[in-house]
């Protein structure tokens, strides 16, 4: 065949097949119209079978099986051929295409086409509704514009299921398996929500801590450490807010454990201490409080507005209120918080001057522990000074207790919180109180015992045993409680624990441990409740540091110091004082001293103890003394120590002060030192007036001095009897009149004053003629002349200050410091403190009308300087 006729041939062969294509596409469709789908279908098999790309006869399937009178209709089929129709399109020439064009197979055709099929697809995914339906039509259909609608359906199906199931692991496998479903946010939030409740649910210390330890990233960490705080913290210990701090060093509770501790710290020691221990990790804010919460402050007013000062004159907060509690007018405020007023809204404000609480209230009262108790029409509640509201106003009474809880009063019962707001206790109860670091609880009249430990576990929901047996309580020391059941007793310490079982019998506490008396028997215990002796003892004597221990018809004595007596000497055992007794043994008698010396005083006709009926006898046992006489008239002197100090006929022996013994003899009077040395030999009429180791001496009708511990001796010779001024001089008296008297006994001033009060060493404070006036004793010199009259300040031994008067006014004088406030002024009030004070000081310009008010320390240095009108000066005023 030559090239021309194979290209004659091939042109009429695709002309022919074209034709054919037109051809049997025009009679499809008619078959198609007419519904002979048999007769479709085997056309359109041939057709294919001719030509396997064949978009025109794949096209025309689509629309057969896709037909809902056809017995074979079937979605997936016709989208099967639909998609190849449009693959074939692509295949074929463009002579091809435009025969199809012809009988409107075309792009845009199949297009339409499989259109049609997705909706019918996606129309029998809704009509099933389900997931696989759904997921069905998402994966035979991947290019159907229905597919984000299709997707938005299912995952609402899968969503409600969750929602239904309404568990923490139905809404994660919805997060897993639908990661980008419009309703991925709500399943979080609840898939989140409902882990925390499924974890937490026994509400318990111990599940939310191992939550935030599986689940740090949880958006309950908030929730779950506010819980943990709560619980964990509810014994307001300063130890459980550090371990929290610890924990959870990022927590937004931090600052409110950190004020929990400042305040907690601030109660059982102070705001200085707060620094000293915890600078370098509390909040920088918190430490500038605990600065400006040391001393006290003083209002100051301007211009109708109050401000506050601190003692040292720098102002602290300026003029800023309108009113203030009135009992602030008189300084020295000791409060860590200020109630003030702004026009008509009441406040409390730090001495800073931030509010931390602002509404109508009623009254405000300190409780201790940072807290503040609000008052509120006739009703309480509880707020902290960093602001937390811990109670609201809803109760009848509140108190804190033992700096670890609050006590509520509601519909007349008690009950008990924790400074951070969970239930301890429901309001059951008579009454609540706090003893060293017990919790009394008071129910039917009865007594149950707890501690701040086995409360506190009540926040972590383990319910208190609360045991209402006991009738009484005597509290012995910080950590062991006397407890009382009719008339049976027992003794607890902060462990709850009976040390002993509760029965008929009594403790009594002695130097070494306790003694327990039952059943007529003494038994001894230490400290710690283990026995001292196996004994049951006949009966006890106590004493300081000794016990007389009686078995049988025999007594020990039983010294602290020493072992514990195995043996049984003595016939009787009398003590005279703590450190003095009398033993008998057969026919010795002997007197027992400290560190357990023994004098045998079987020949004294008399035994007697002898002090100063006058003087408190430490325990040192120091001004107390044996006395011991002999038939024949002999005296013997023993200290507490078994010590002979006097040995000796005399008429009469008696102690006088602390460290003198007064001998008598032919009329009279000597004095023997406490070391057995002679102080004064046996010649005065009288010796008598002891001061401080200082007596009086009197012979020939005058009076002397004597100490013999500073060797201080003045012969008689004064009318009256002397007596010391500081440590060099004396004060004489002549015809009313008295005298400075020095050392070696000389008149150093004459007799030239009516009285004399103490001033310093060197000066003192005298009054002649009516005035009073500061006396050099030594060079003689008078100052501050023209005292009218005067009133203590301050009157102890580290400062002697005078409110004073003289001709032109008050003023002020200190024995530290001089005149600090010259006398011109109509009145002087102290606004500070007795150790620091601020002295308010005001003249009234009566031309003017007005007052001049001048703050002073105390020192005299002016801190502040004011005019005021009559109203202004009323306003600030301590009146």
């Amino acid at each position: 065949m030559t090239y021309f006729k194979a290209i004659l041939l091939f042109v009429l062969l695709s002309f022919i097949f074209t034709d054919a294509i037109s051809t049997d596409g025009k009679r499809a469709f008619k078959l198609l119209e007419k519904r002979e789908y048999d007769k479709l279908s085997e056309l359109l098999d041939k057709s294919i079978k001719k030509d396997s790309i064949n978009a025109g006869a794949k096209y025309i399937y689509s629309l057969l099986f896709l037909k809902d009178d056809y017995q074979h209709y079937n979605i997936d089929t016709s989208y099967f051929y639909i998609v190849a129709a449009q693959k074939d399109l692509k295949l074929e020439d463009e002579k091809e295409r435009q025969q199809l064009a012809k009988i409107n197979i075309n792009d845009s055709t199949l297009q339409l086409q499989k259109a049609a099929v997705e909706k019918q697809a996606f129309e029998r995914a809704k009509k099933l509704h389900t997931i696989d339906s759904y997921n069905y039509f998402l994966g035979h259909f991947p290019g159907a514009p229905q597919r984000d609608e299709a997707v938005a359906l299912r995952n609402k199906i899968a969503y409600d299921k969750a929602v239904k199931a309404n568990t923490y692991q139905a809404f994660l496998d919805f997060i897993n398996t639908y990661p980008n479903a419009r309703e991925t946010g709500q399943a979080r939030e609840h898939y989140e929500k409902l882990l925390y409740e499924a974890k937490t649910k026994d509400k318990k210390l111990e599940s939310y801590r191992q939550f935030l330890k599986d689940y740090p990233a949880t958006t309950f960490r908030t929730e779950a450490e506010k819980n943990i705080f709560e619980i964990a913290c509810a014994d307001n210990r300063i130890e459980s807010y550090l371990a929290f701090i610890r924990t959870y060093p990022e927590s937004k509770l931090d600052r409110r454990a950190w004020n929990f501790i400042y305040h907690k710290t601030k109660a059982l020691q102070s705001a200085r201490e707060f620094i000293k221990q915890f600078k370098n990790a509390s909040p920088d804010s918190l430490i500038h409080i605990a600065n400006v919460d040391q001393g006290y402050v003083i209002p100051i007013y301007e211009m109708g507005k109050y401000g506050f000062i601190k003692e040292d004159g720098n102002k602290l907060i300026d003029f800023t209120y309108t009113d203030v509690n009135e009992n602030y007018l008189c300084g020295n405020v000791r409060e860590d918080y200020l109630e003030v007023w702004d026009n008509v809204l009441h406040m409390l404000v730090s001495r800073l001057g931030s509010p931390f609480y602002k509404d109508s209230f009623e009254s405000a009262k300190d409780i201790g522990c940072g807290l503040v108790r609000l008052e509120k029409n006739g009703r309480f509640g509880i707020l902290h000074k960093s602001g937390a509201i811990i109670m609201e106003c809803d109760y009848e009474g509140l108190k804190q207790i033992g700096f670890s809880f609050i006590a509520f009063k509601y519909k007349g019962r008690w009950g008990l919180k924790s400074f951070t707001g969970r239930d301890i206790l429901p309001p059951d109860y008579e009454d609540i109180l706090a003893e060293e670091q017990f919790i009394i609880i008071k129910k039917k009249g009865l007594f149950a015992i707890q501690n701040v430990k086995n409360l506190a576990a009540a926040a972590n929901l383990e319910t208190p045993h609360l045991n209402f047996v006991f009738d009484d309580y005597e509290p012995i020391n910080d950590t062991t409680l006397l407890l009382f059941s009719g008339r049976k007793e027992t003794v607890v310490t902060t462990g709850l624990k009976q040390k002993i079982p509760l029965d008929n019998q009594q403790f009594f506490e002695f130097h070494d441990g306790w003694i327990v008396k039952k059943n007529g028997k003494y038994r001894l215990y230490d400290r710690n409740f283990k026995p001292l002796s196996d004994q049951a003892f006949d009966h006890v004597e106590i004493k300081r540091t000794k016990t007389a221990l009686r078995l049988g018809n025999k007594w020990a004595i039983f010294n602290e110091n020493r072992p514990f007596p195995v043996s049984f000497p003595y016939d009787s055992v009398r003590f005279l004082s703590e450190r003095i007794g009398i033993l008998v043994e057969g026919k010795k008698t002997y007197a027992m001293f400290g560190y357990d010396t023994l004098m045998d005083i079987t020949n004294a006709a008399k035994i007697q103890l002898i002090s100063d009926h006058s003087m408190e006898i430490g325990p040192d046992g120091r001004g107390q003394y044996l006395l011991t006489k002999t038939a024949k008239g002999t005296y013997k002197i023993y200290n507490v120590w078994g010590k002979l100090i006097l040995n000796g006929k005399y008429s009469s022996i008696e102690a006088l002060g602390k460290e003198y013994i007064l001998i008598s003899r032919s009329g009279k009077k000597g004095l023997i030192y406490e070391n057995g040395e002679t102080a004064l030999k046996l010649r005065y009429k009288a010796i008598s007036n002891y001061n401080q180791g200082y007596v009086s001496t009197f012979l020939n009708g005058k009076f002397g001095i004597c100490n013999y511990e500073k060797k201080v001796f003045l012969s008689a010779k004064y009318t009256k009897t002397l007596k010391p001024y500081g440590n060099a001089y004396f004060i004489g008296a002549k015809n009313k009149k008295l005298a400075f008297i020095d050392l070696d006994n000389k008149n150093i001033s004459g007799f030239e004053f009516d009285e004399v009060k103490f001033w310093n060493d060197t000066s003192a404070l005298v009054r002649a003629d009516d005035h009073w006036f500061i006396y050099g004793i030594k060079s003689g010199t008078k100052y501050e002349e023209g005292i009218l009259e005067f009133k203590y300040l301050r009157n102890d031994k580290d400062e002697i200050i005078l409110l004073i008067t003289g001709k032109a006014g008050n003023g002020v004088i200190s024995n530290r410091n001089g005149m600090v406030i010259t006398p011109t002024f109509n009145d002087i009030v102290n606004i500070g403190s007795k150790k620091k004070p601020v002295y308010f000081a005001e003249k009234f310009i009566r031309e003017a009308l007005f007052y001049v008010v001048i703050y002073y320390d105390s020192k005299g240095r002016i801190l502040r300087k004011q005019v005021f009108n009559e109203e202004e000066y009323n306003s600030i005023n301590c009146g």
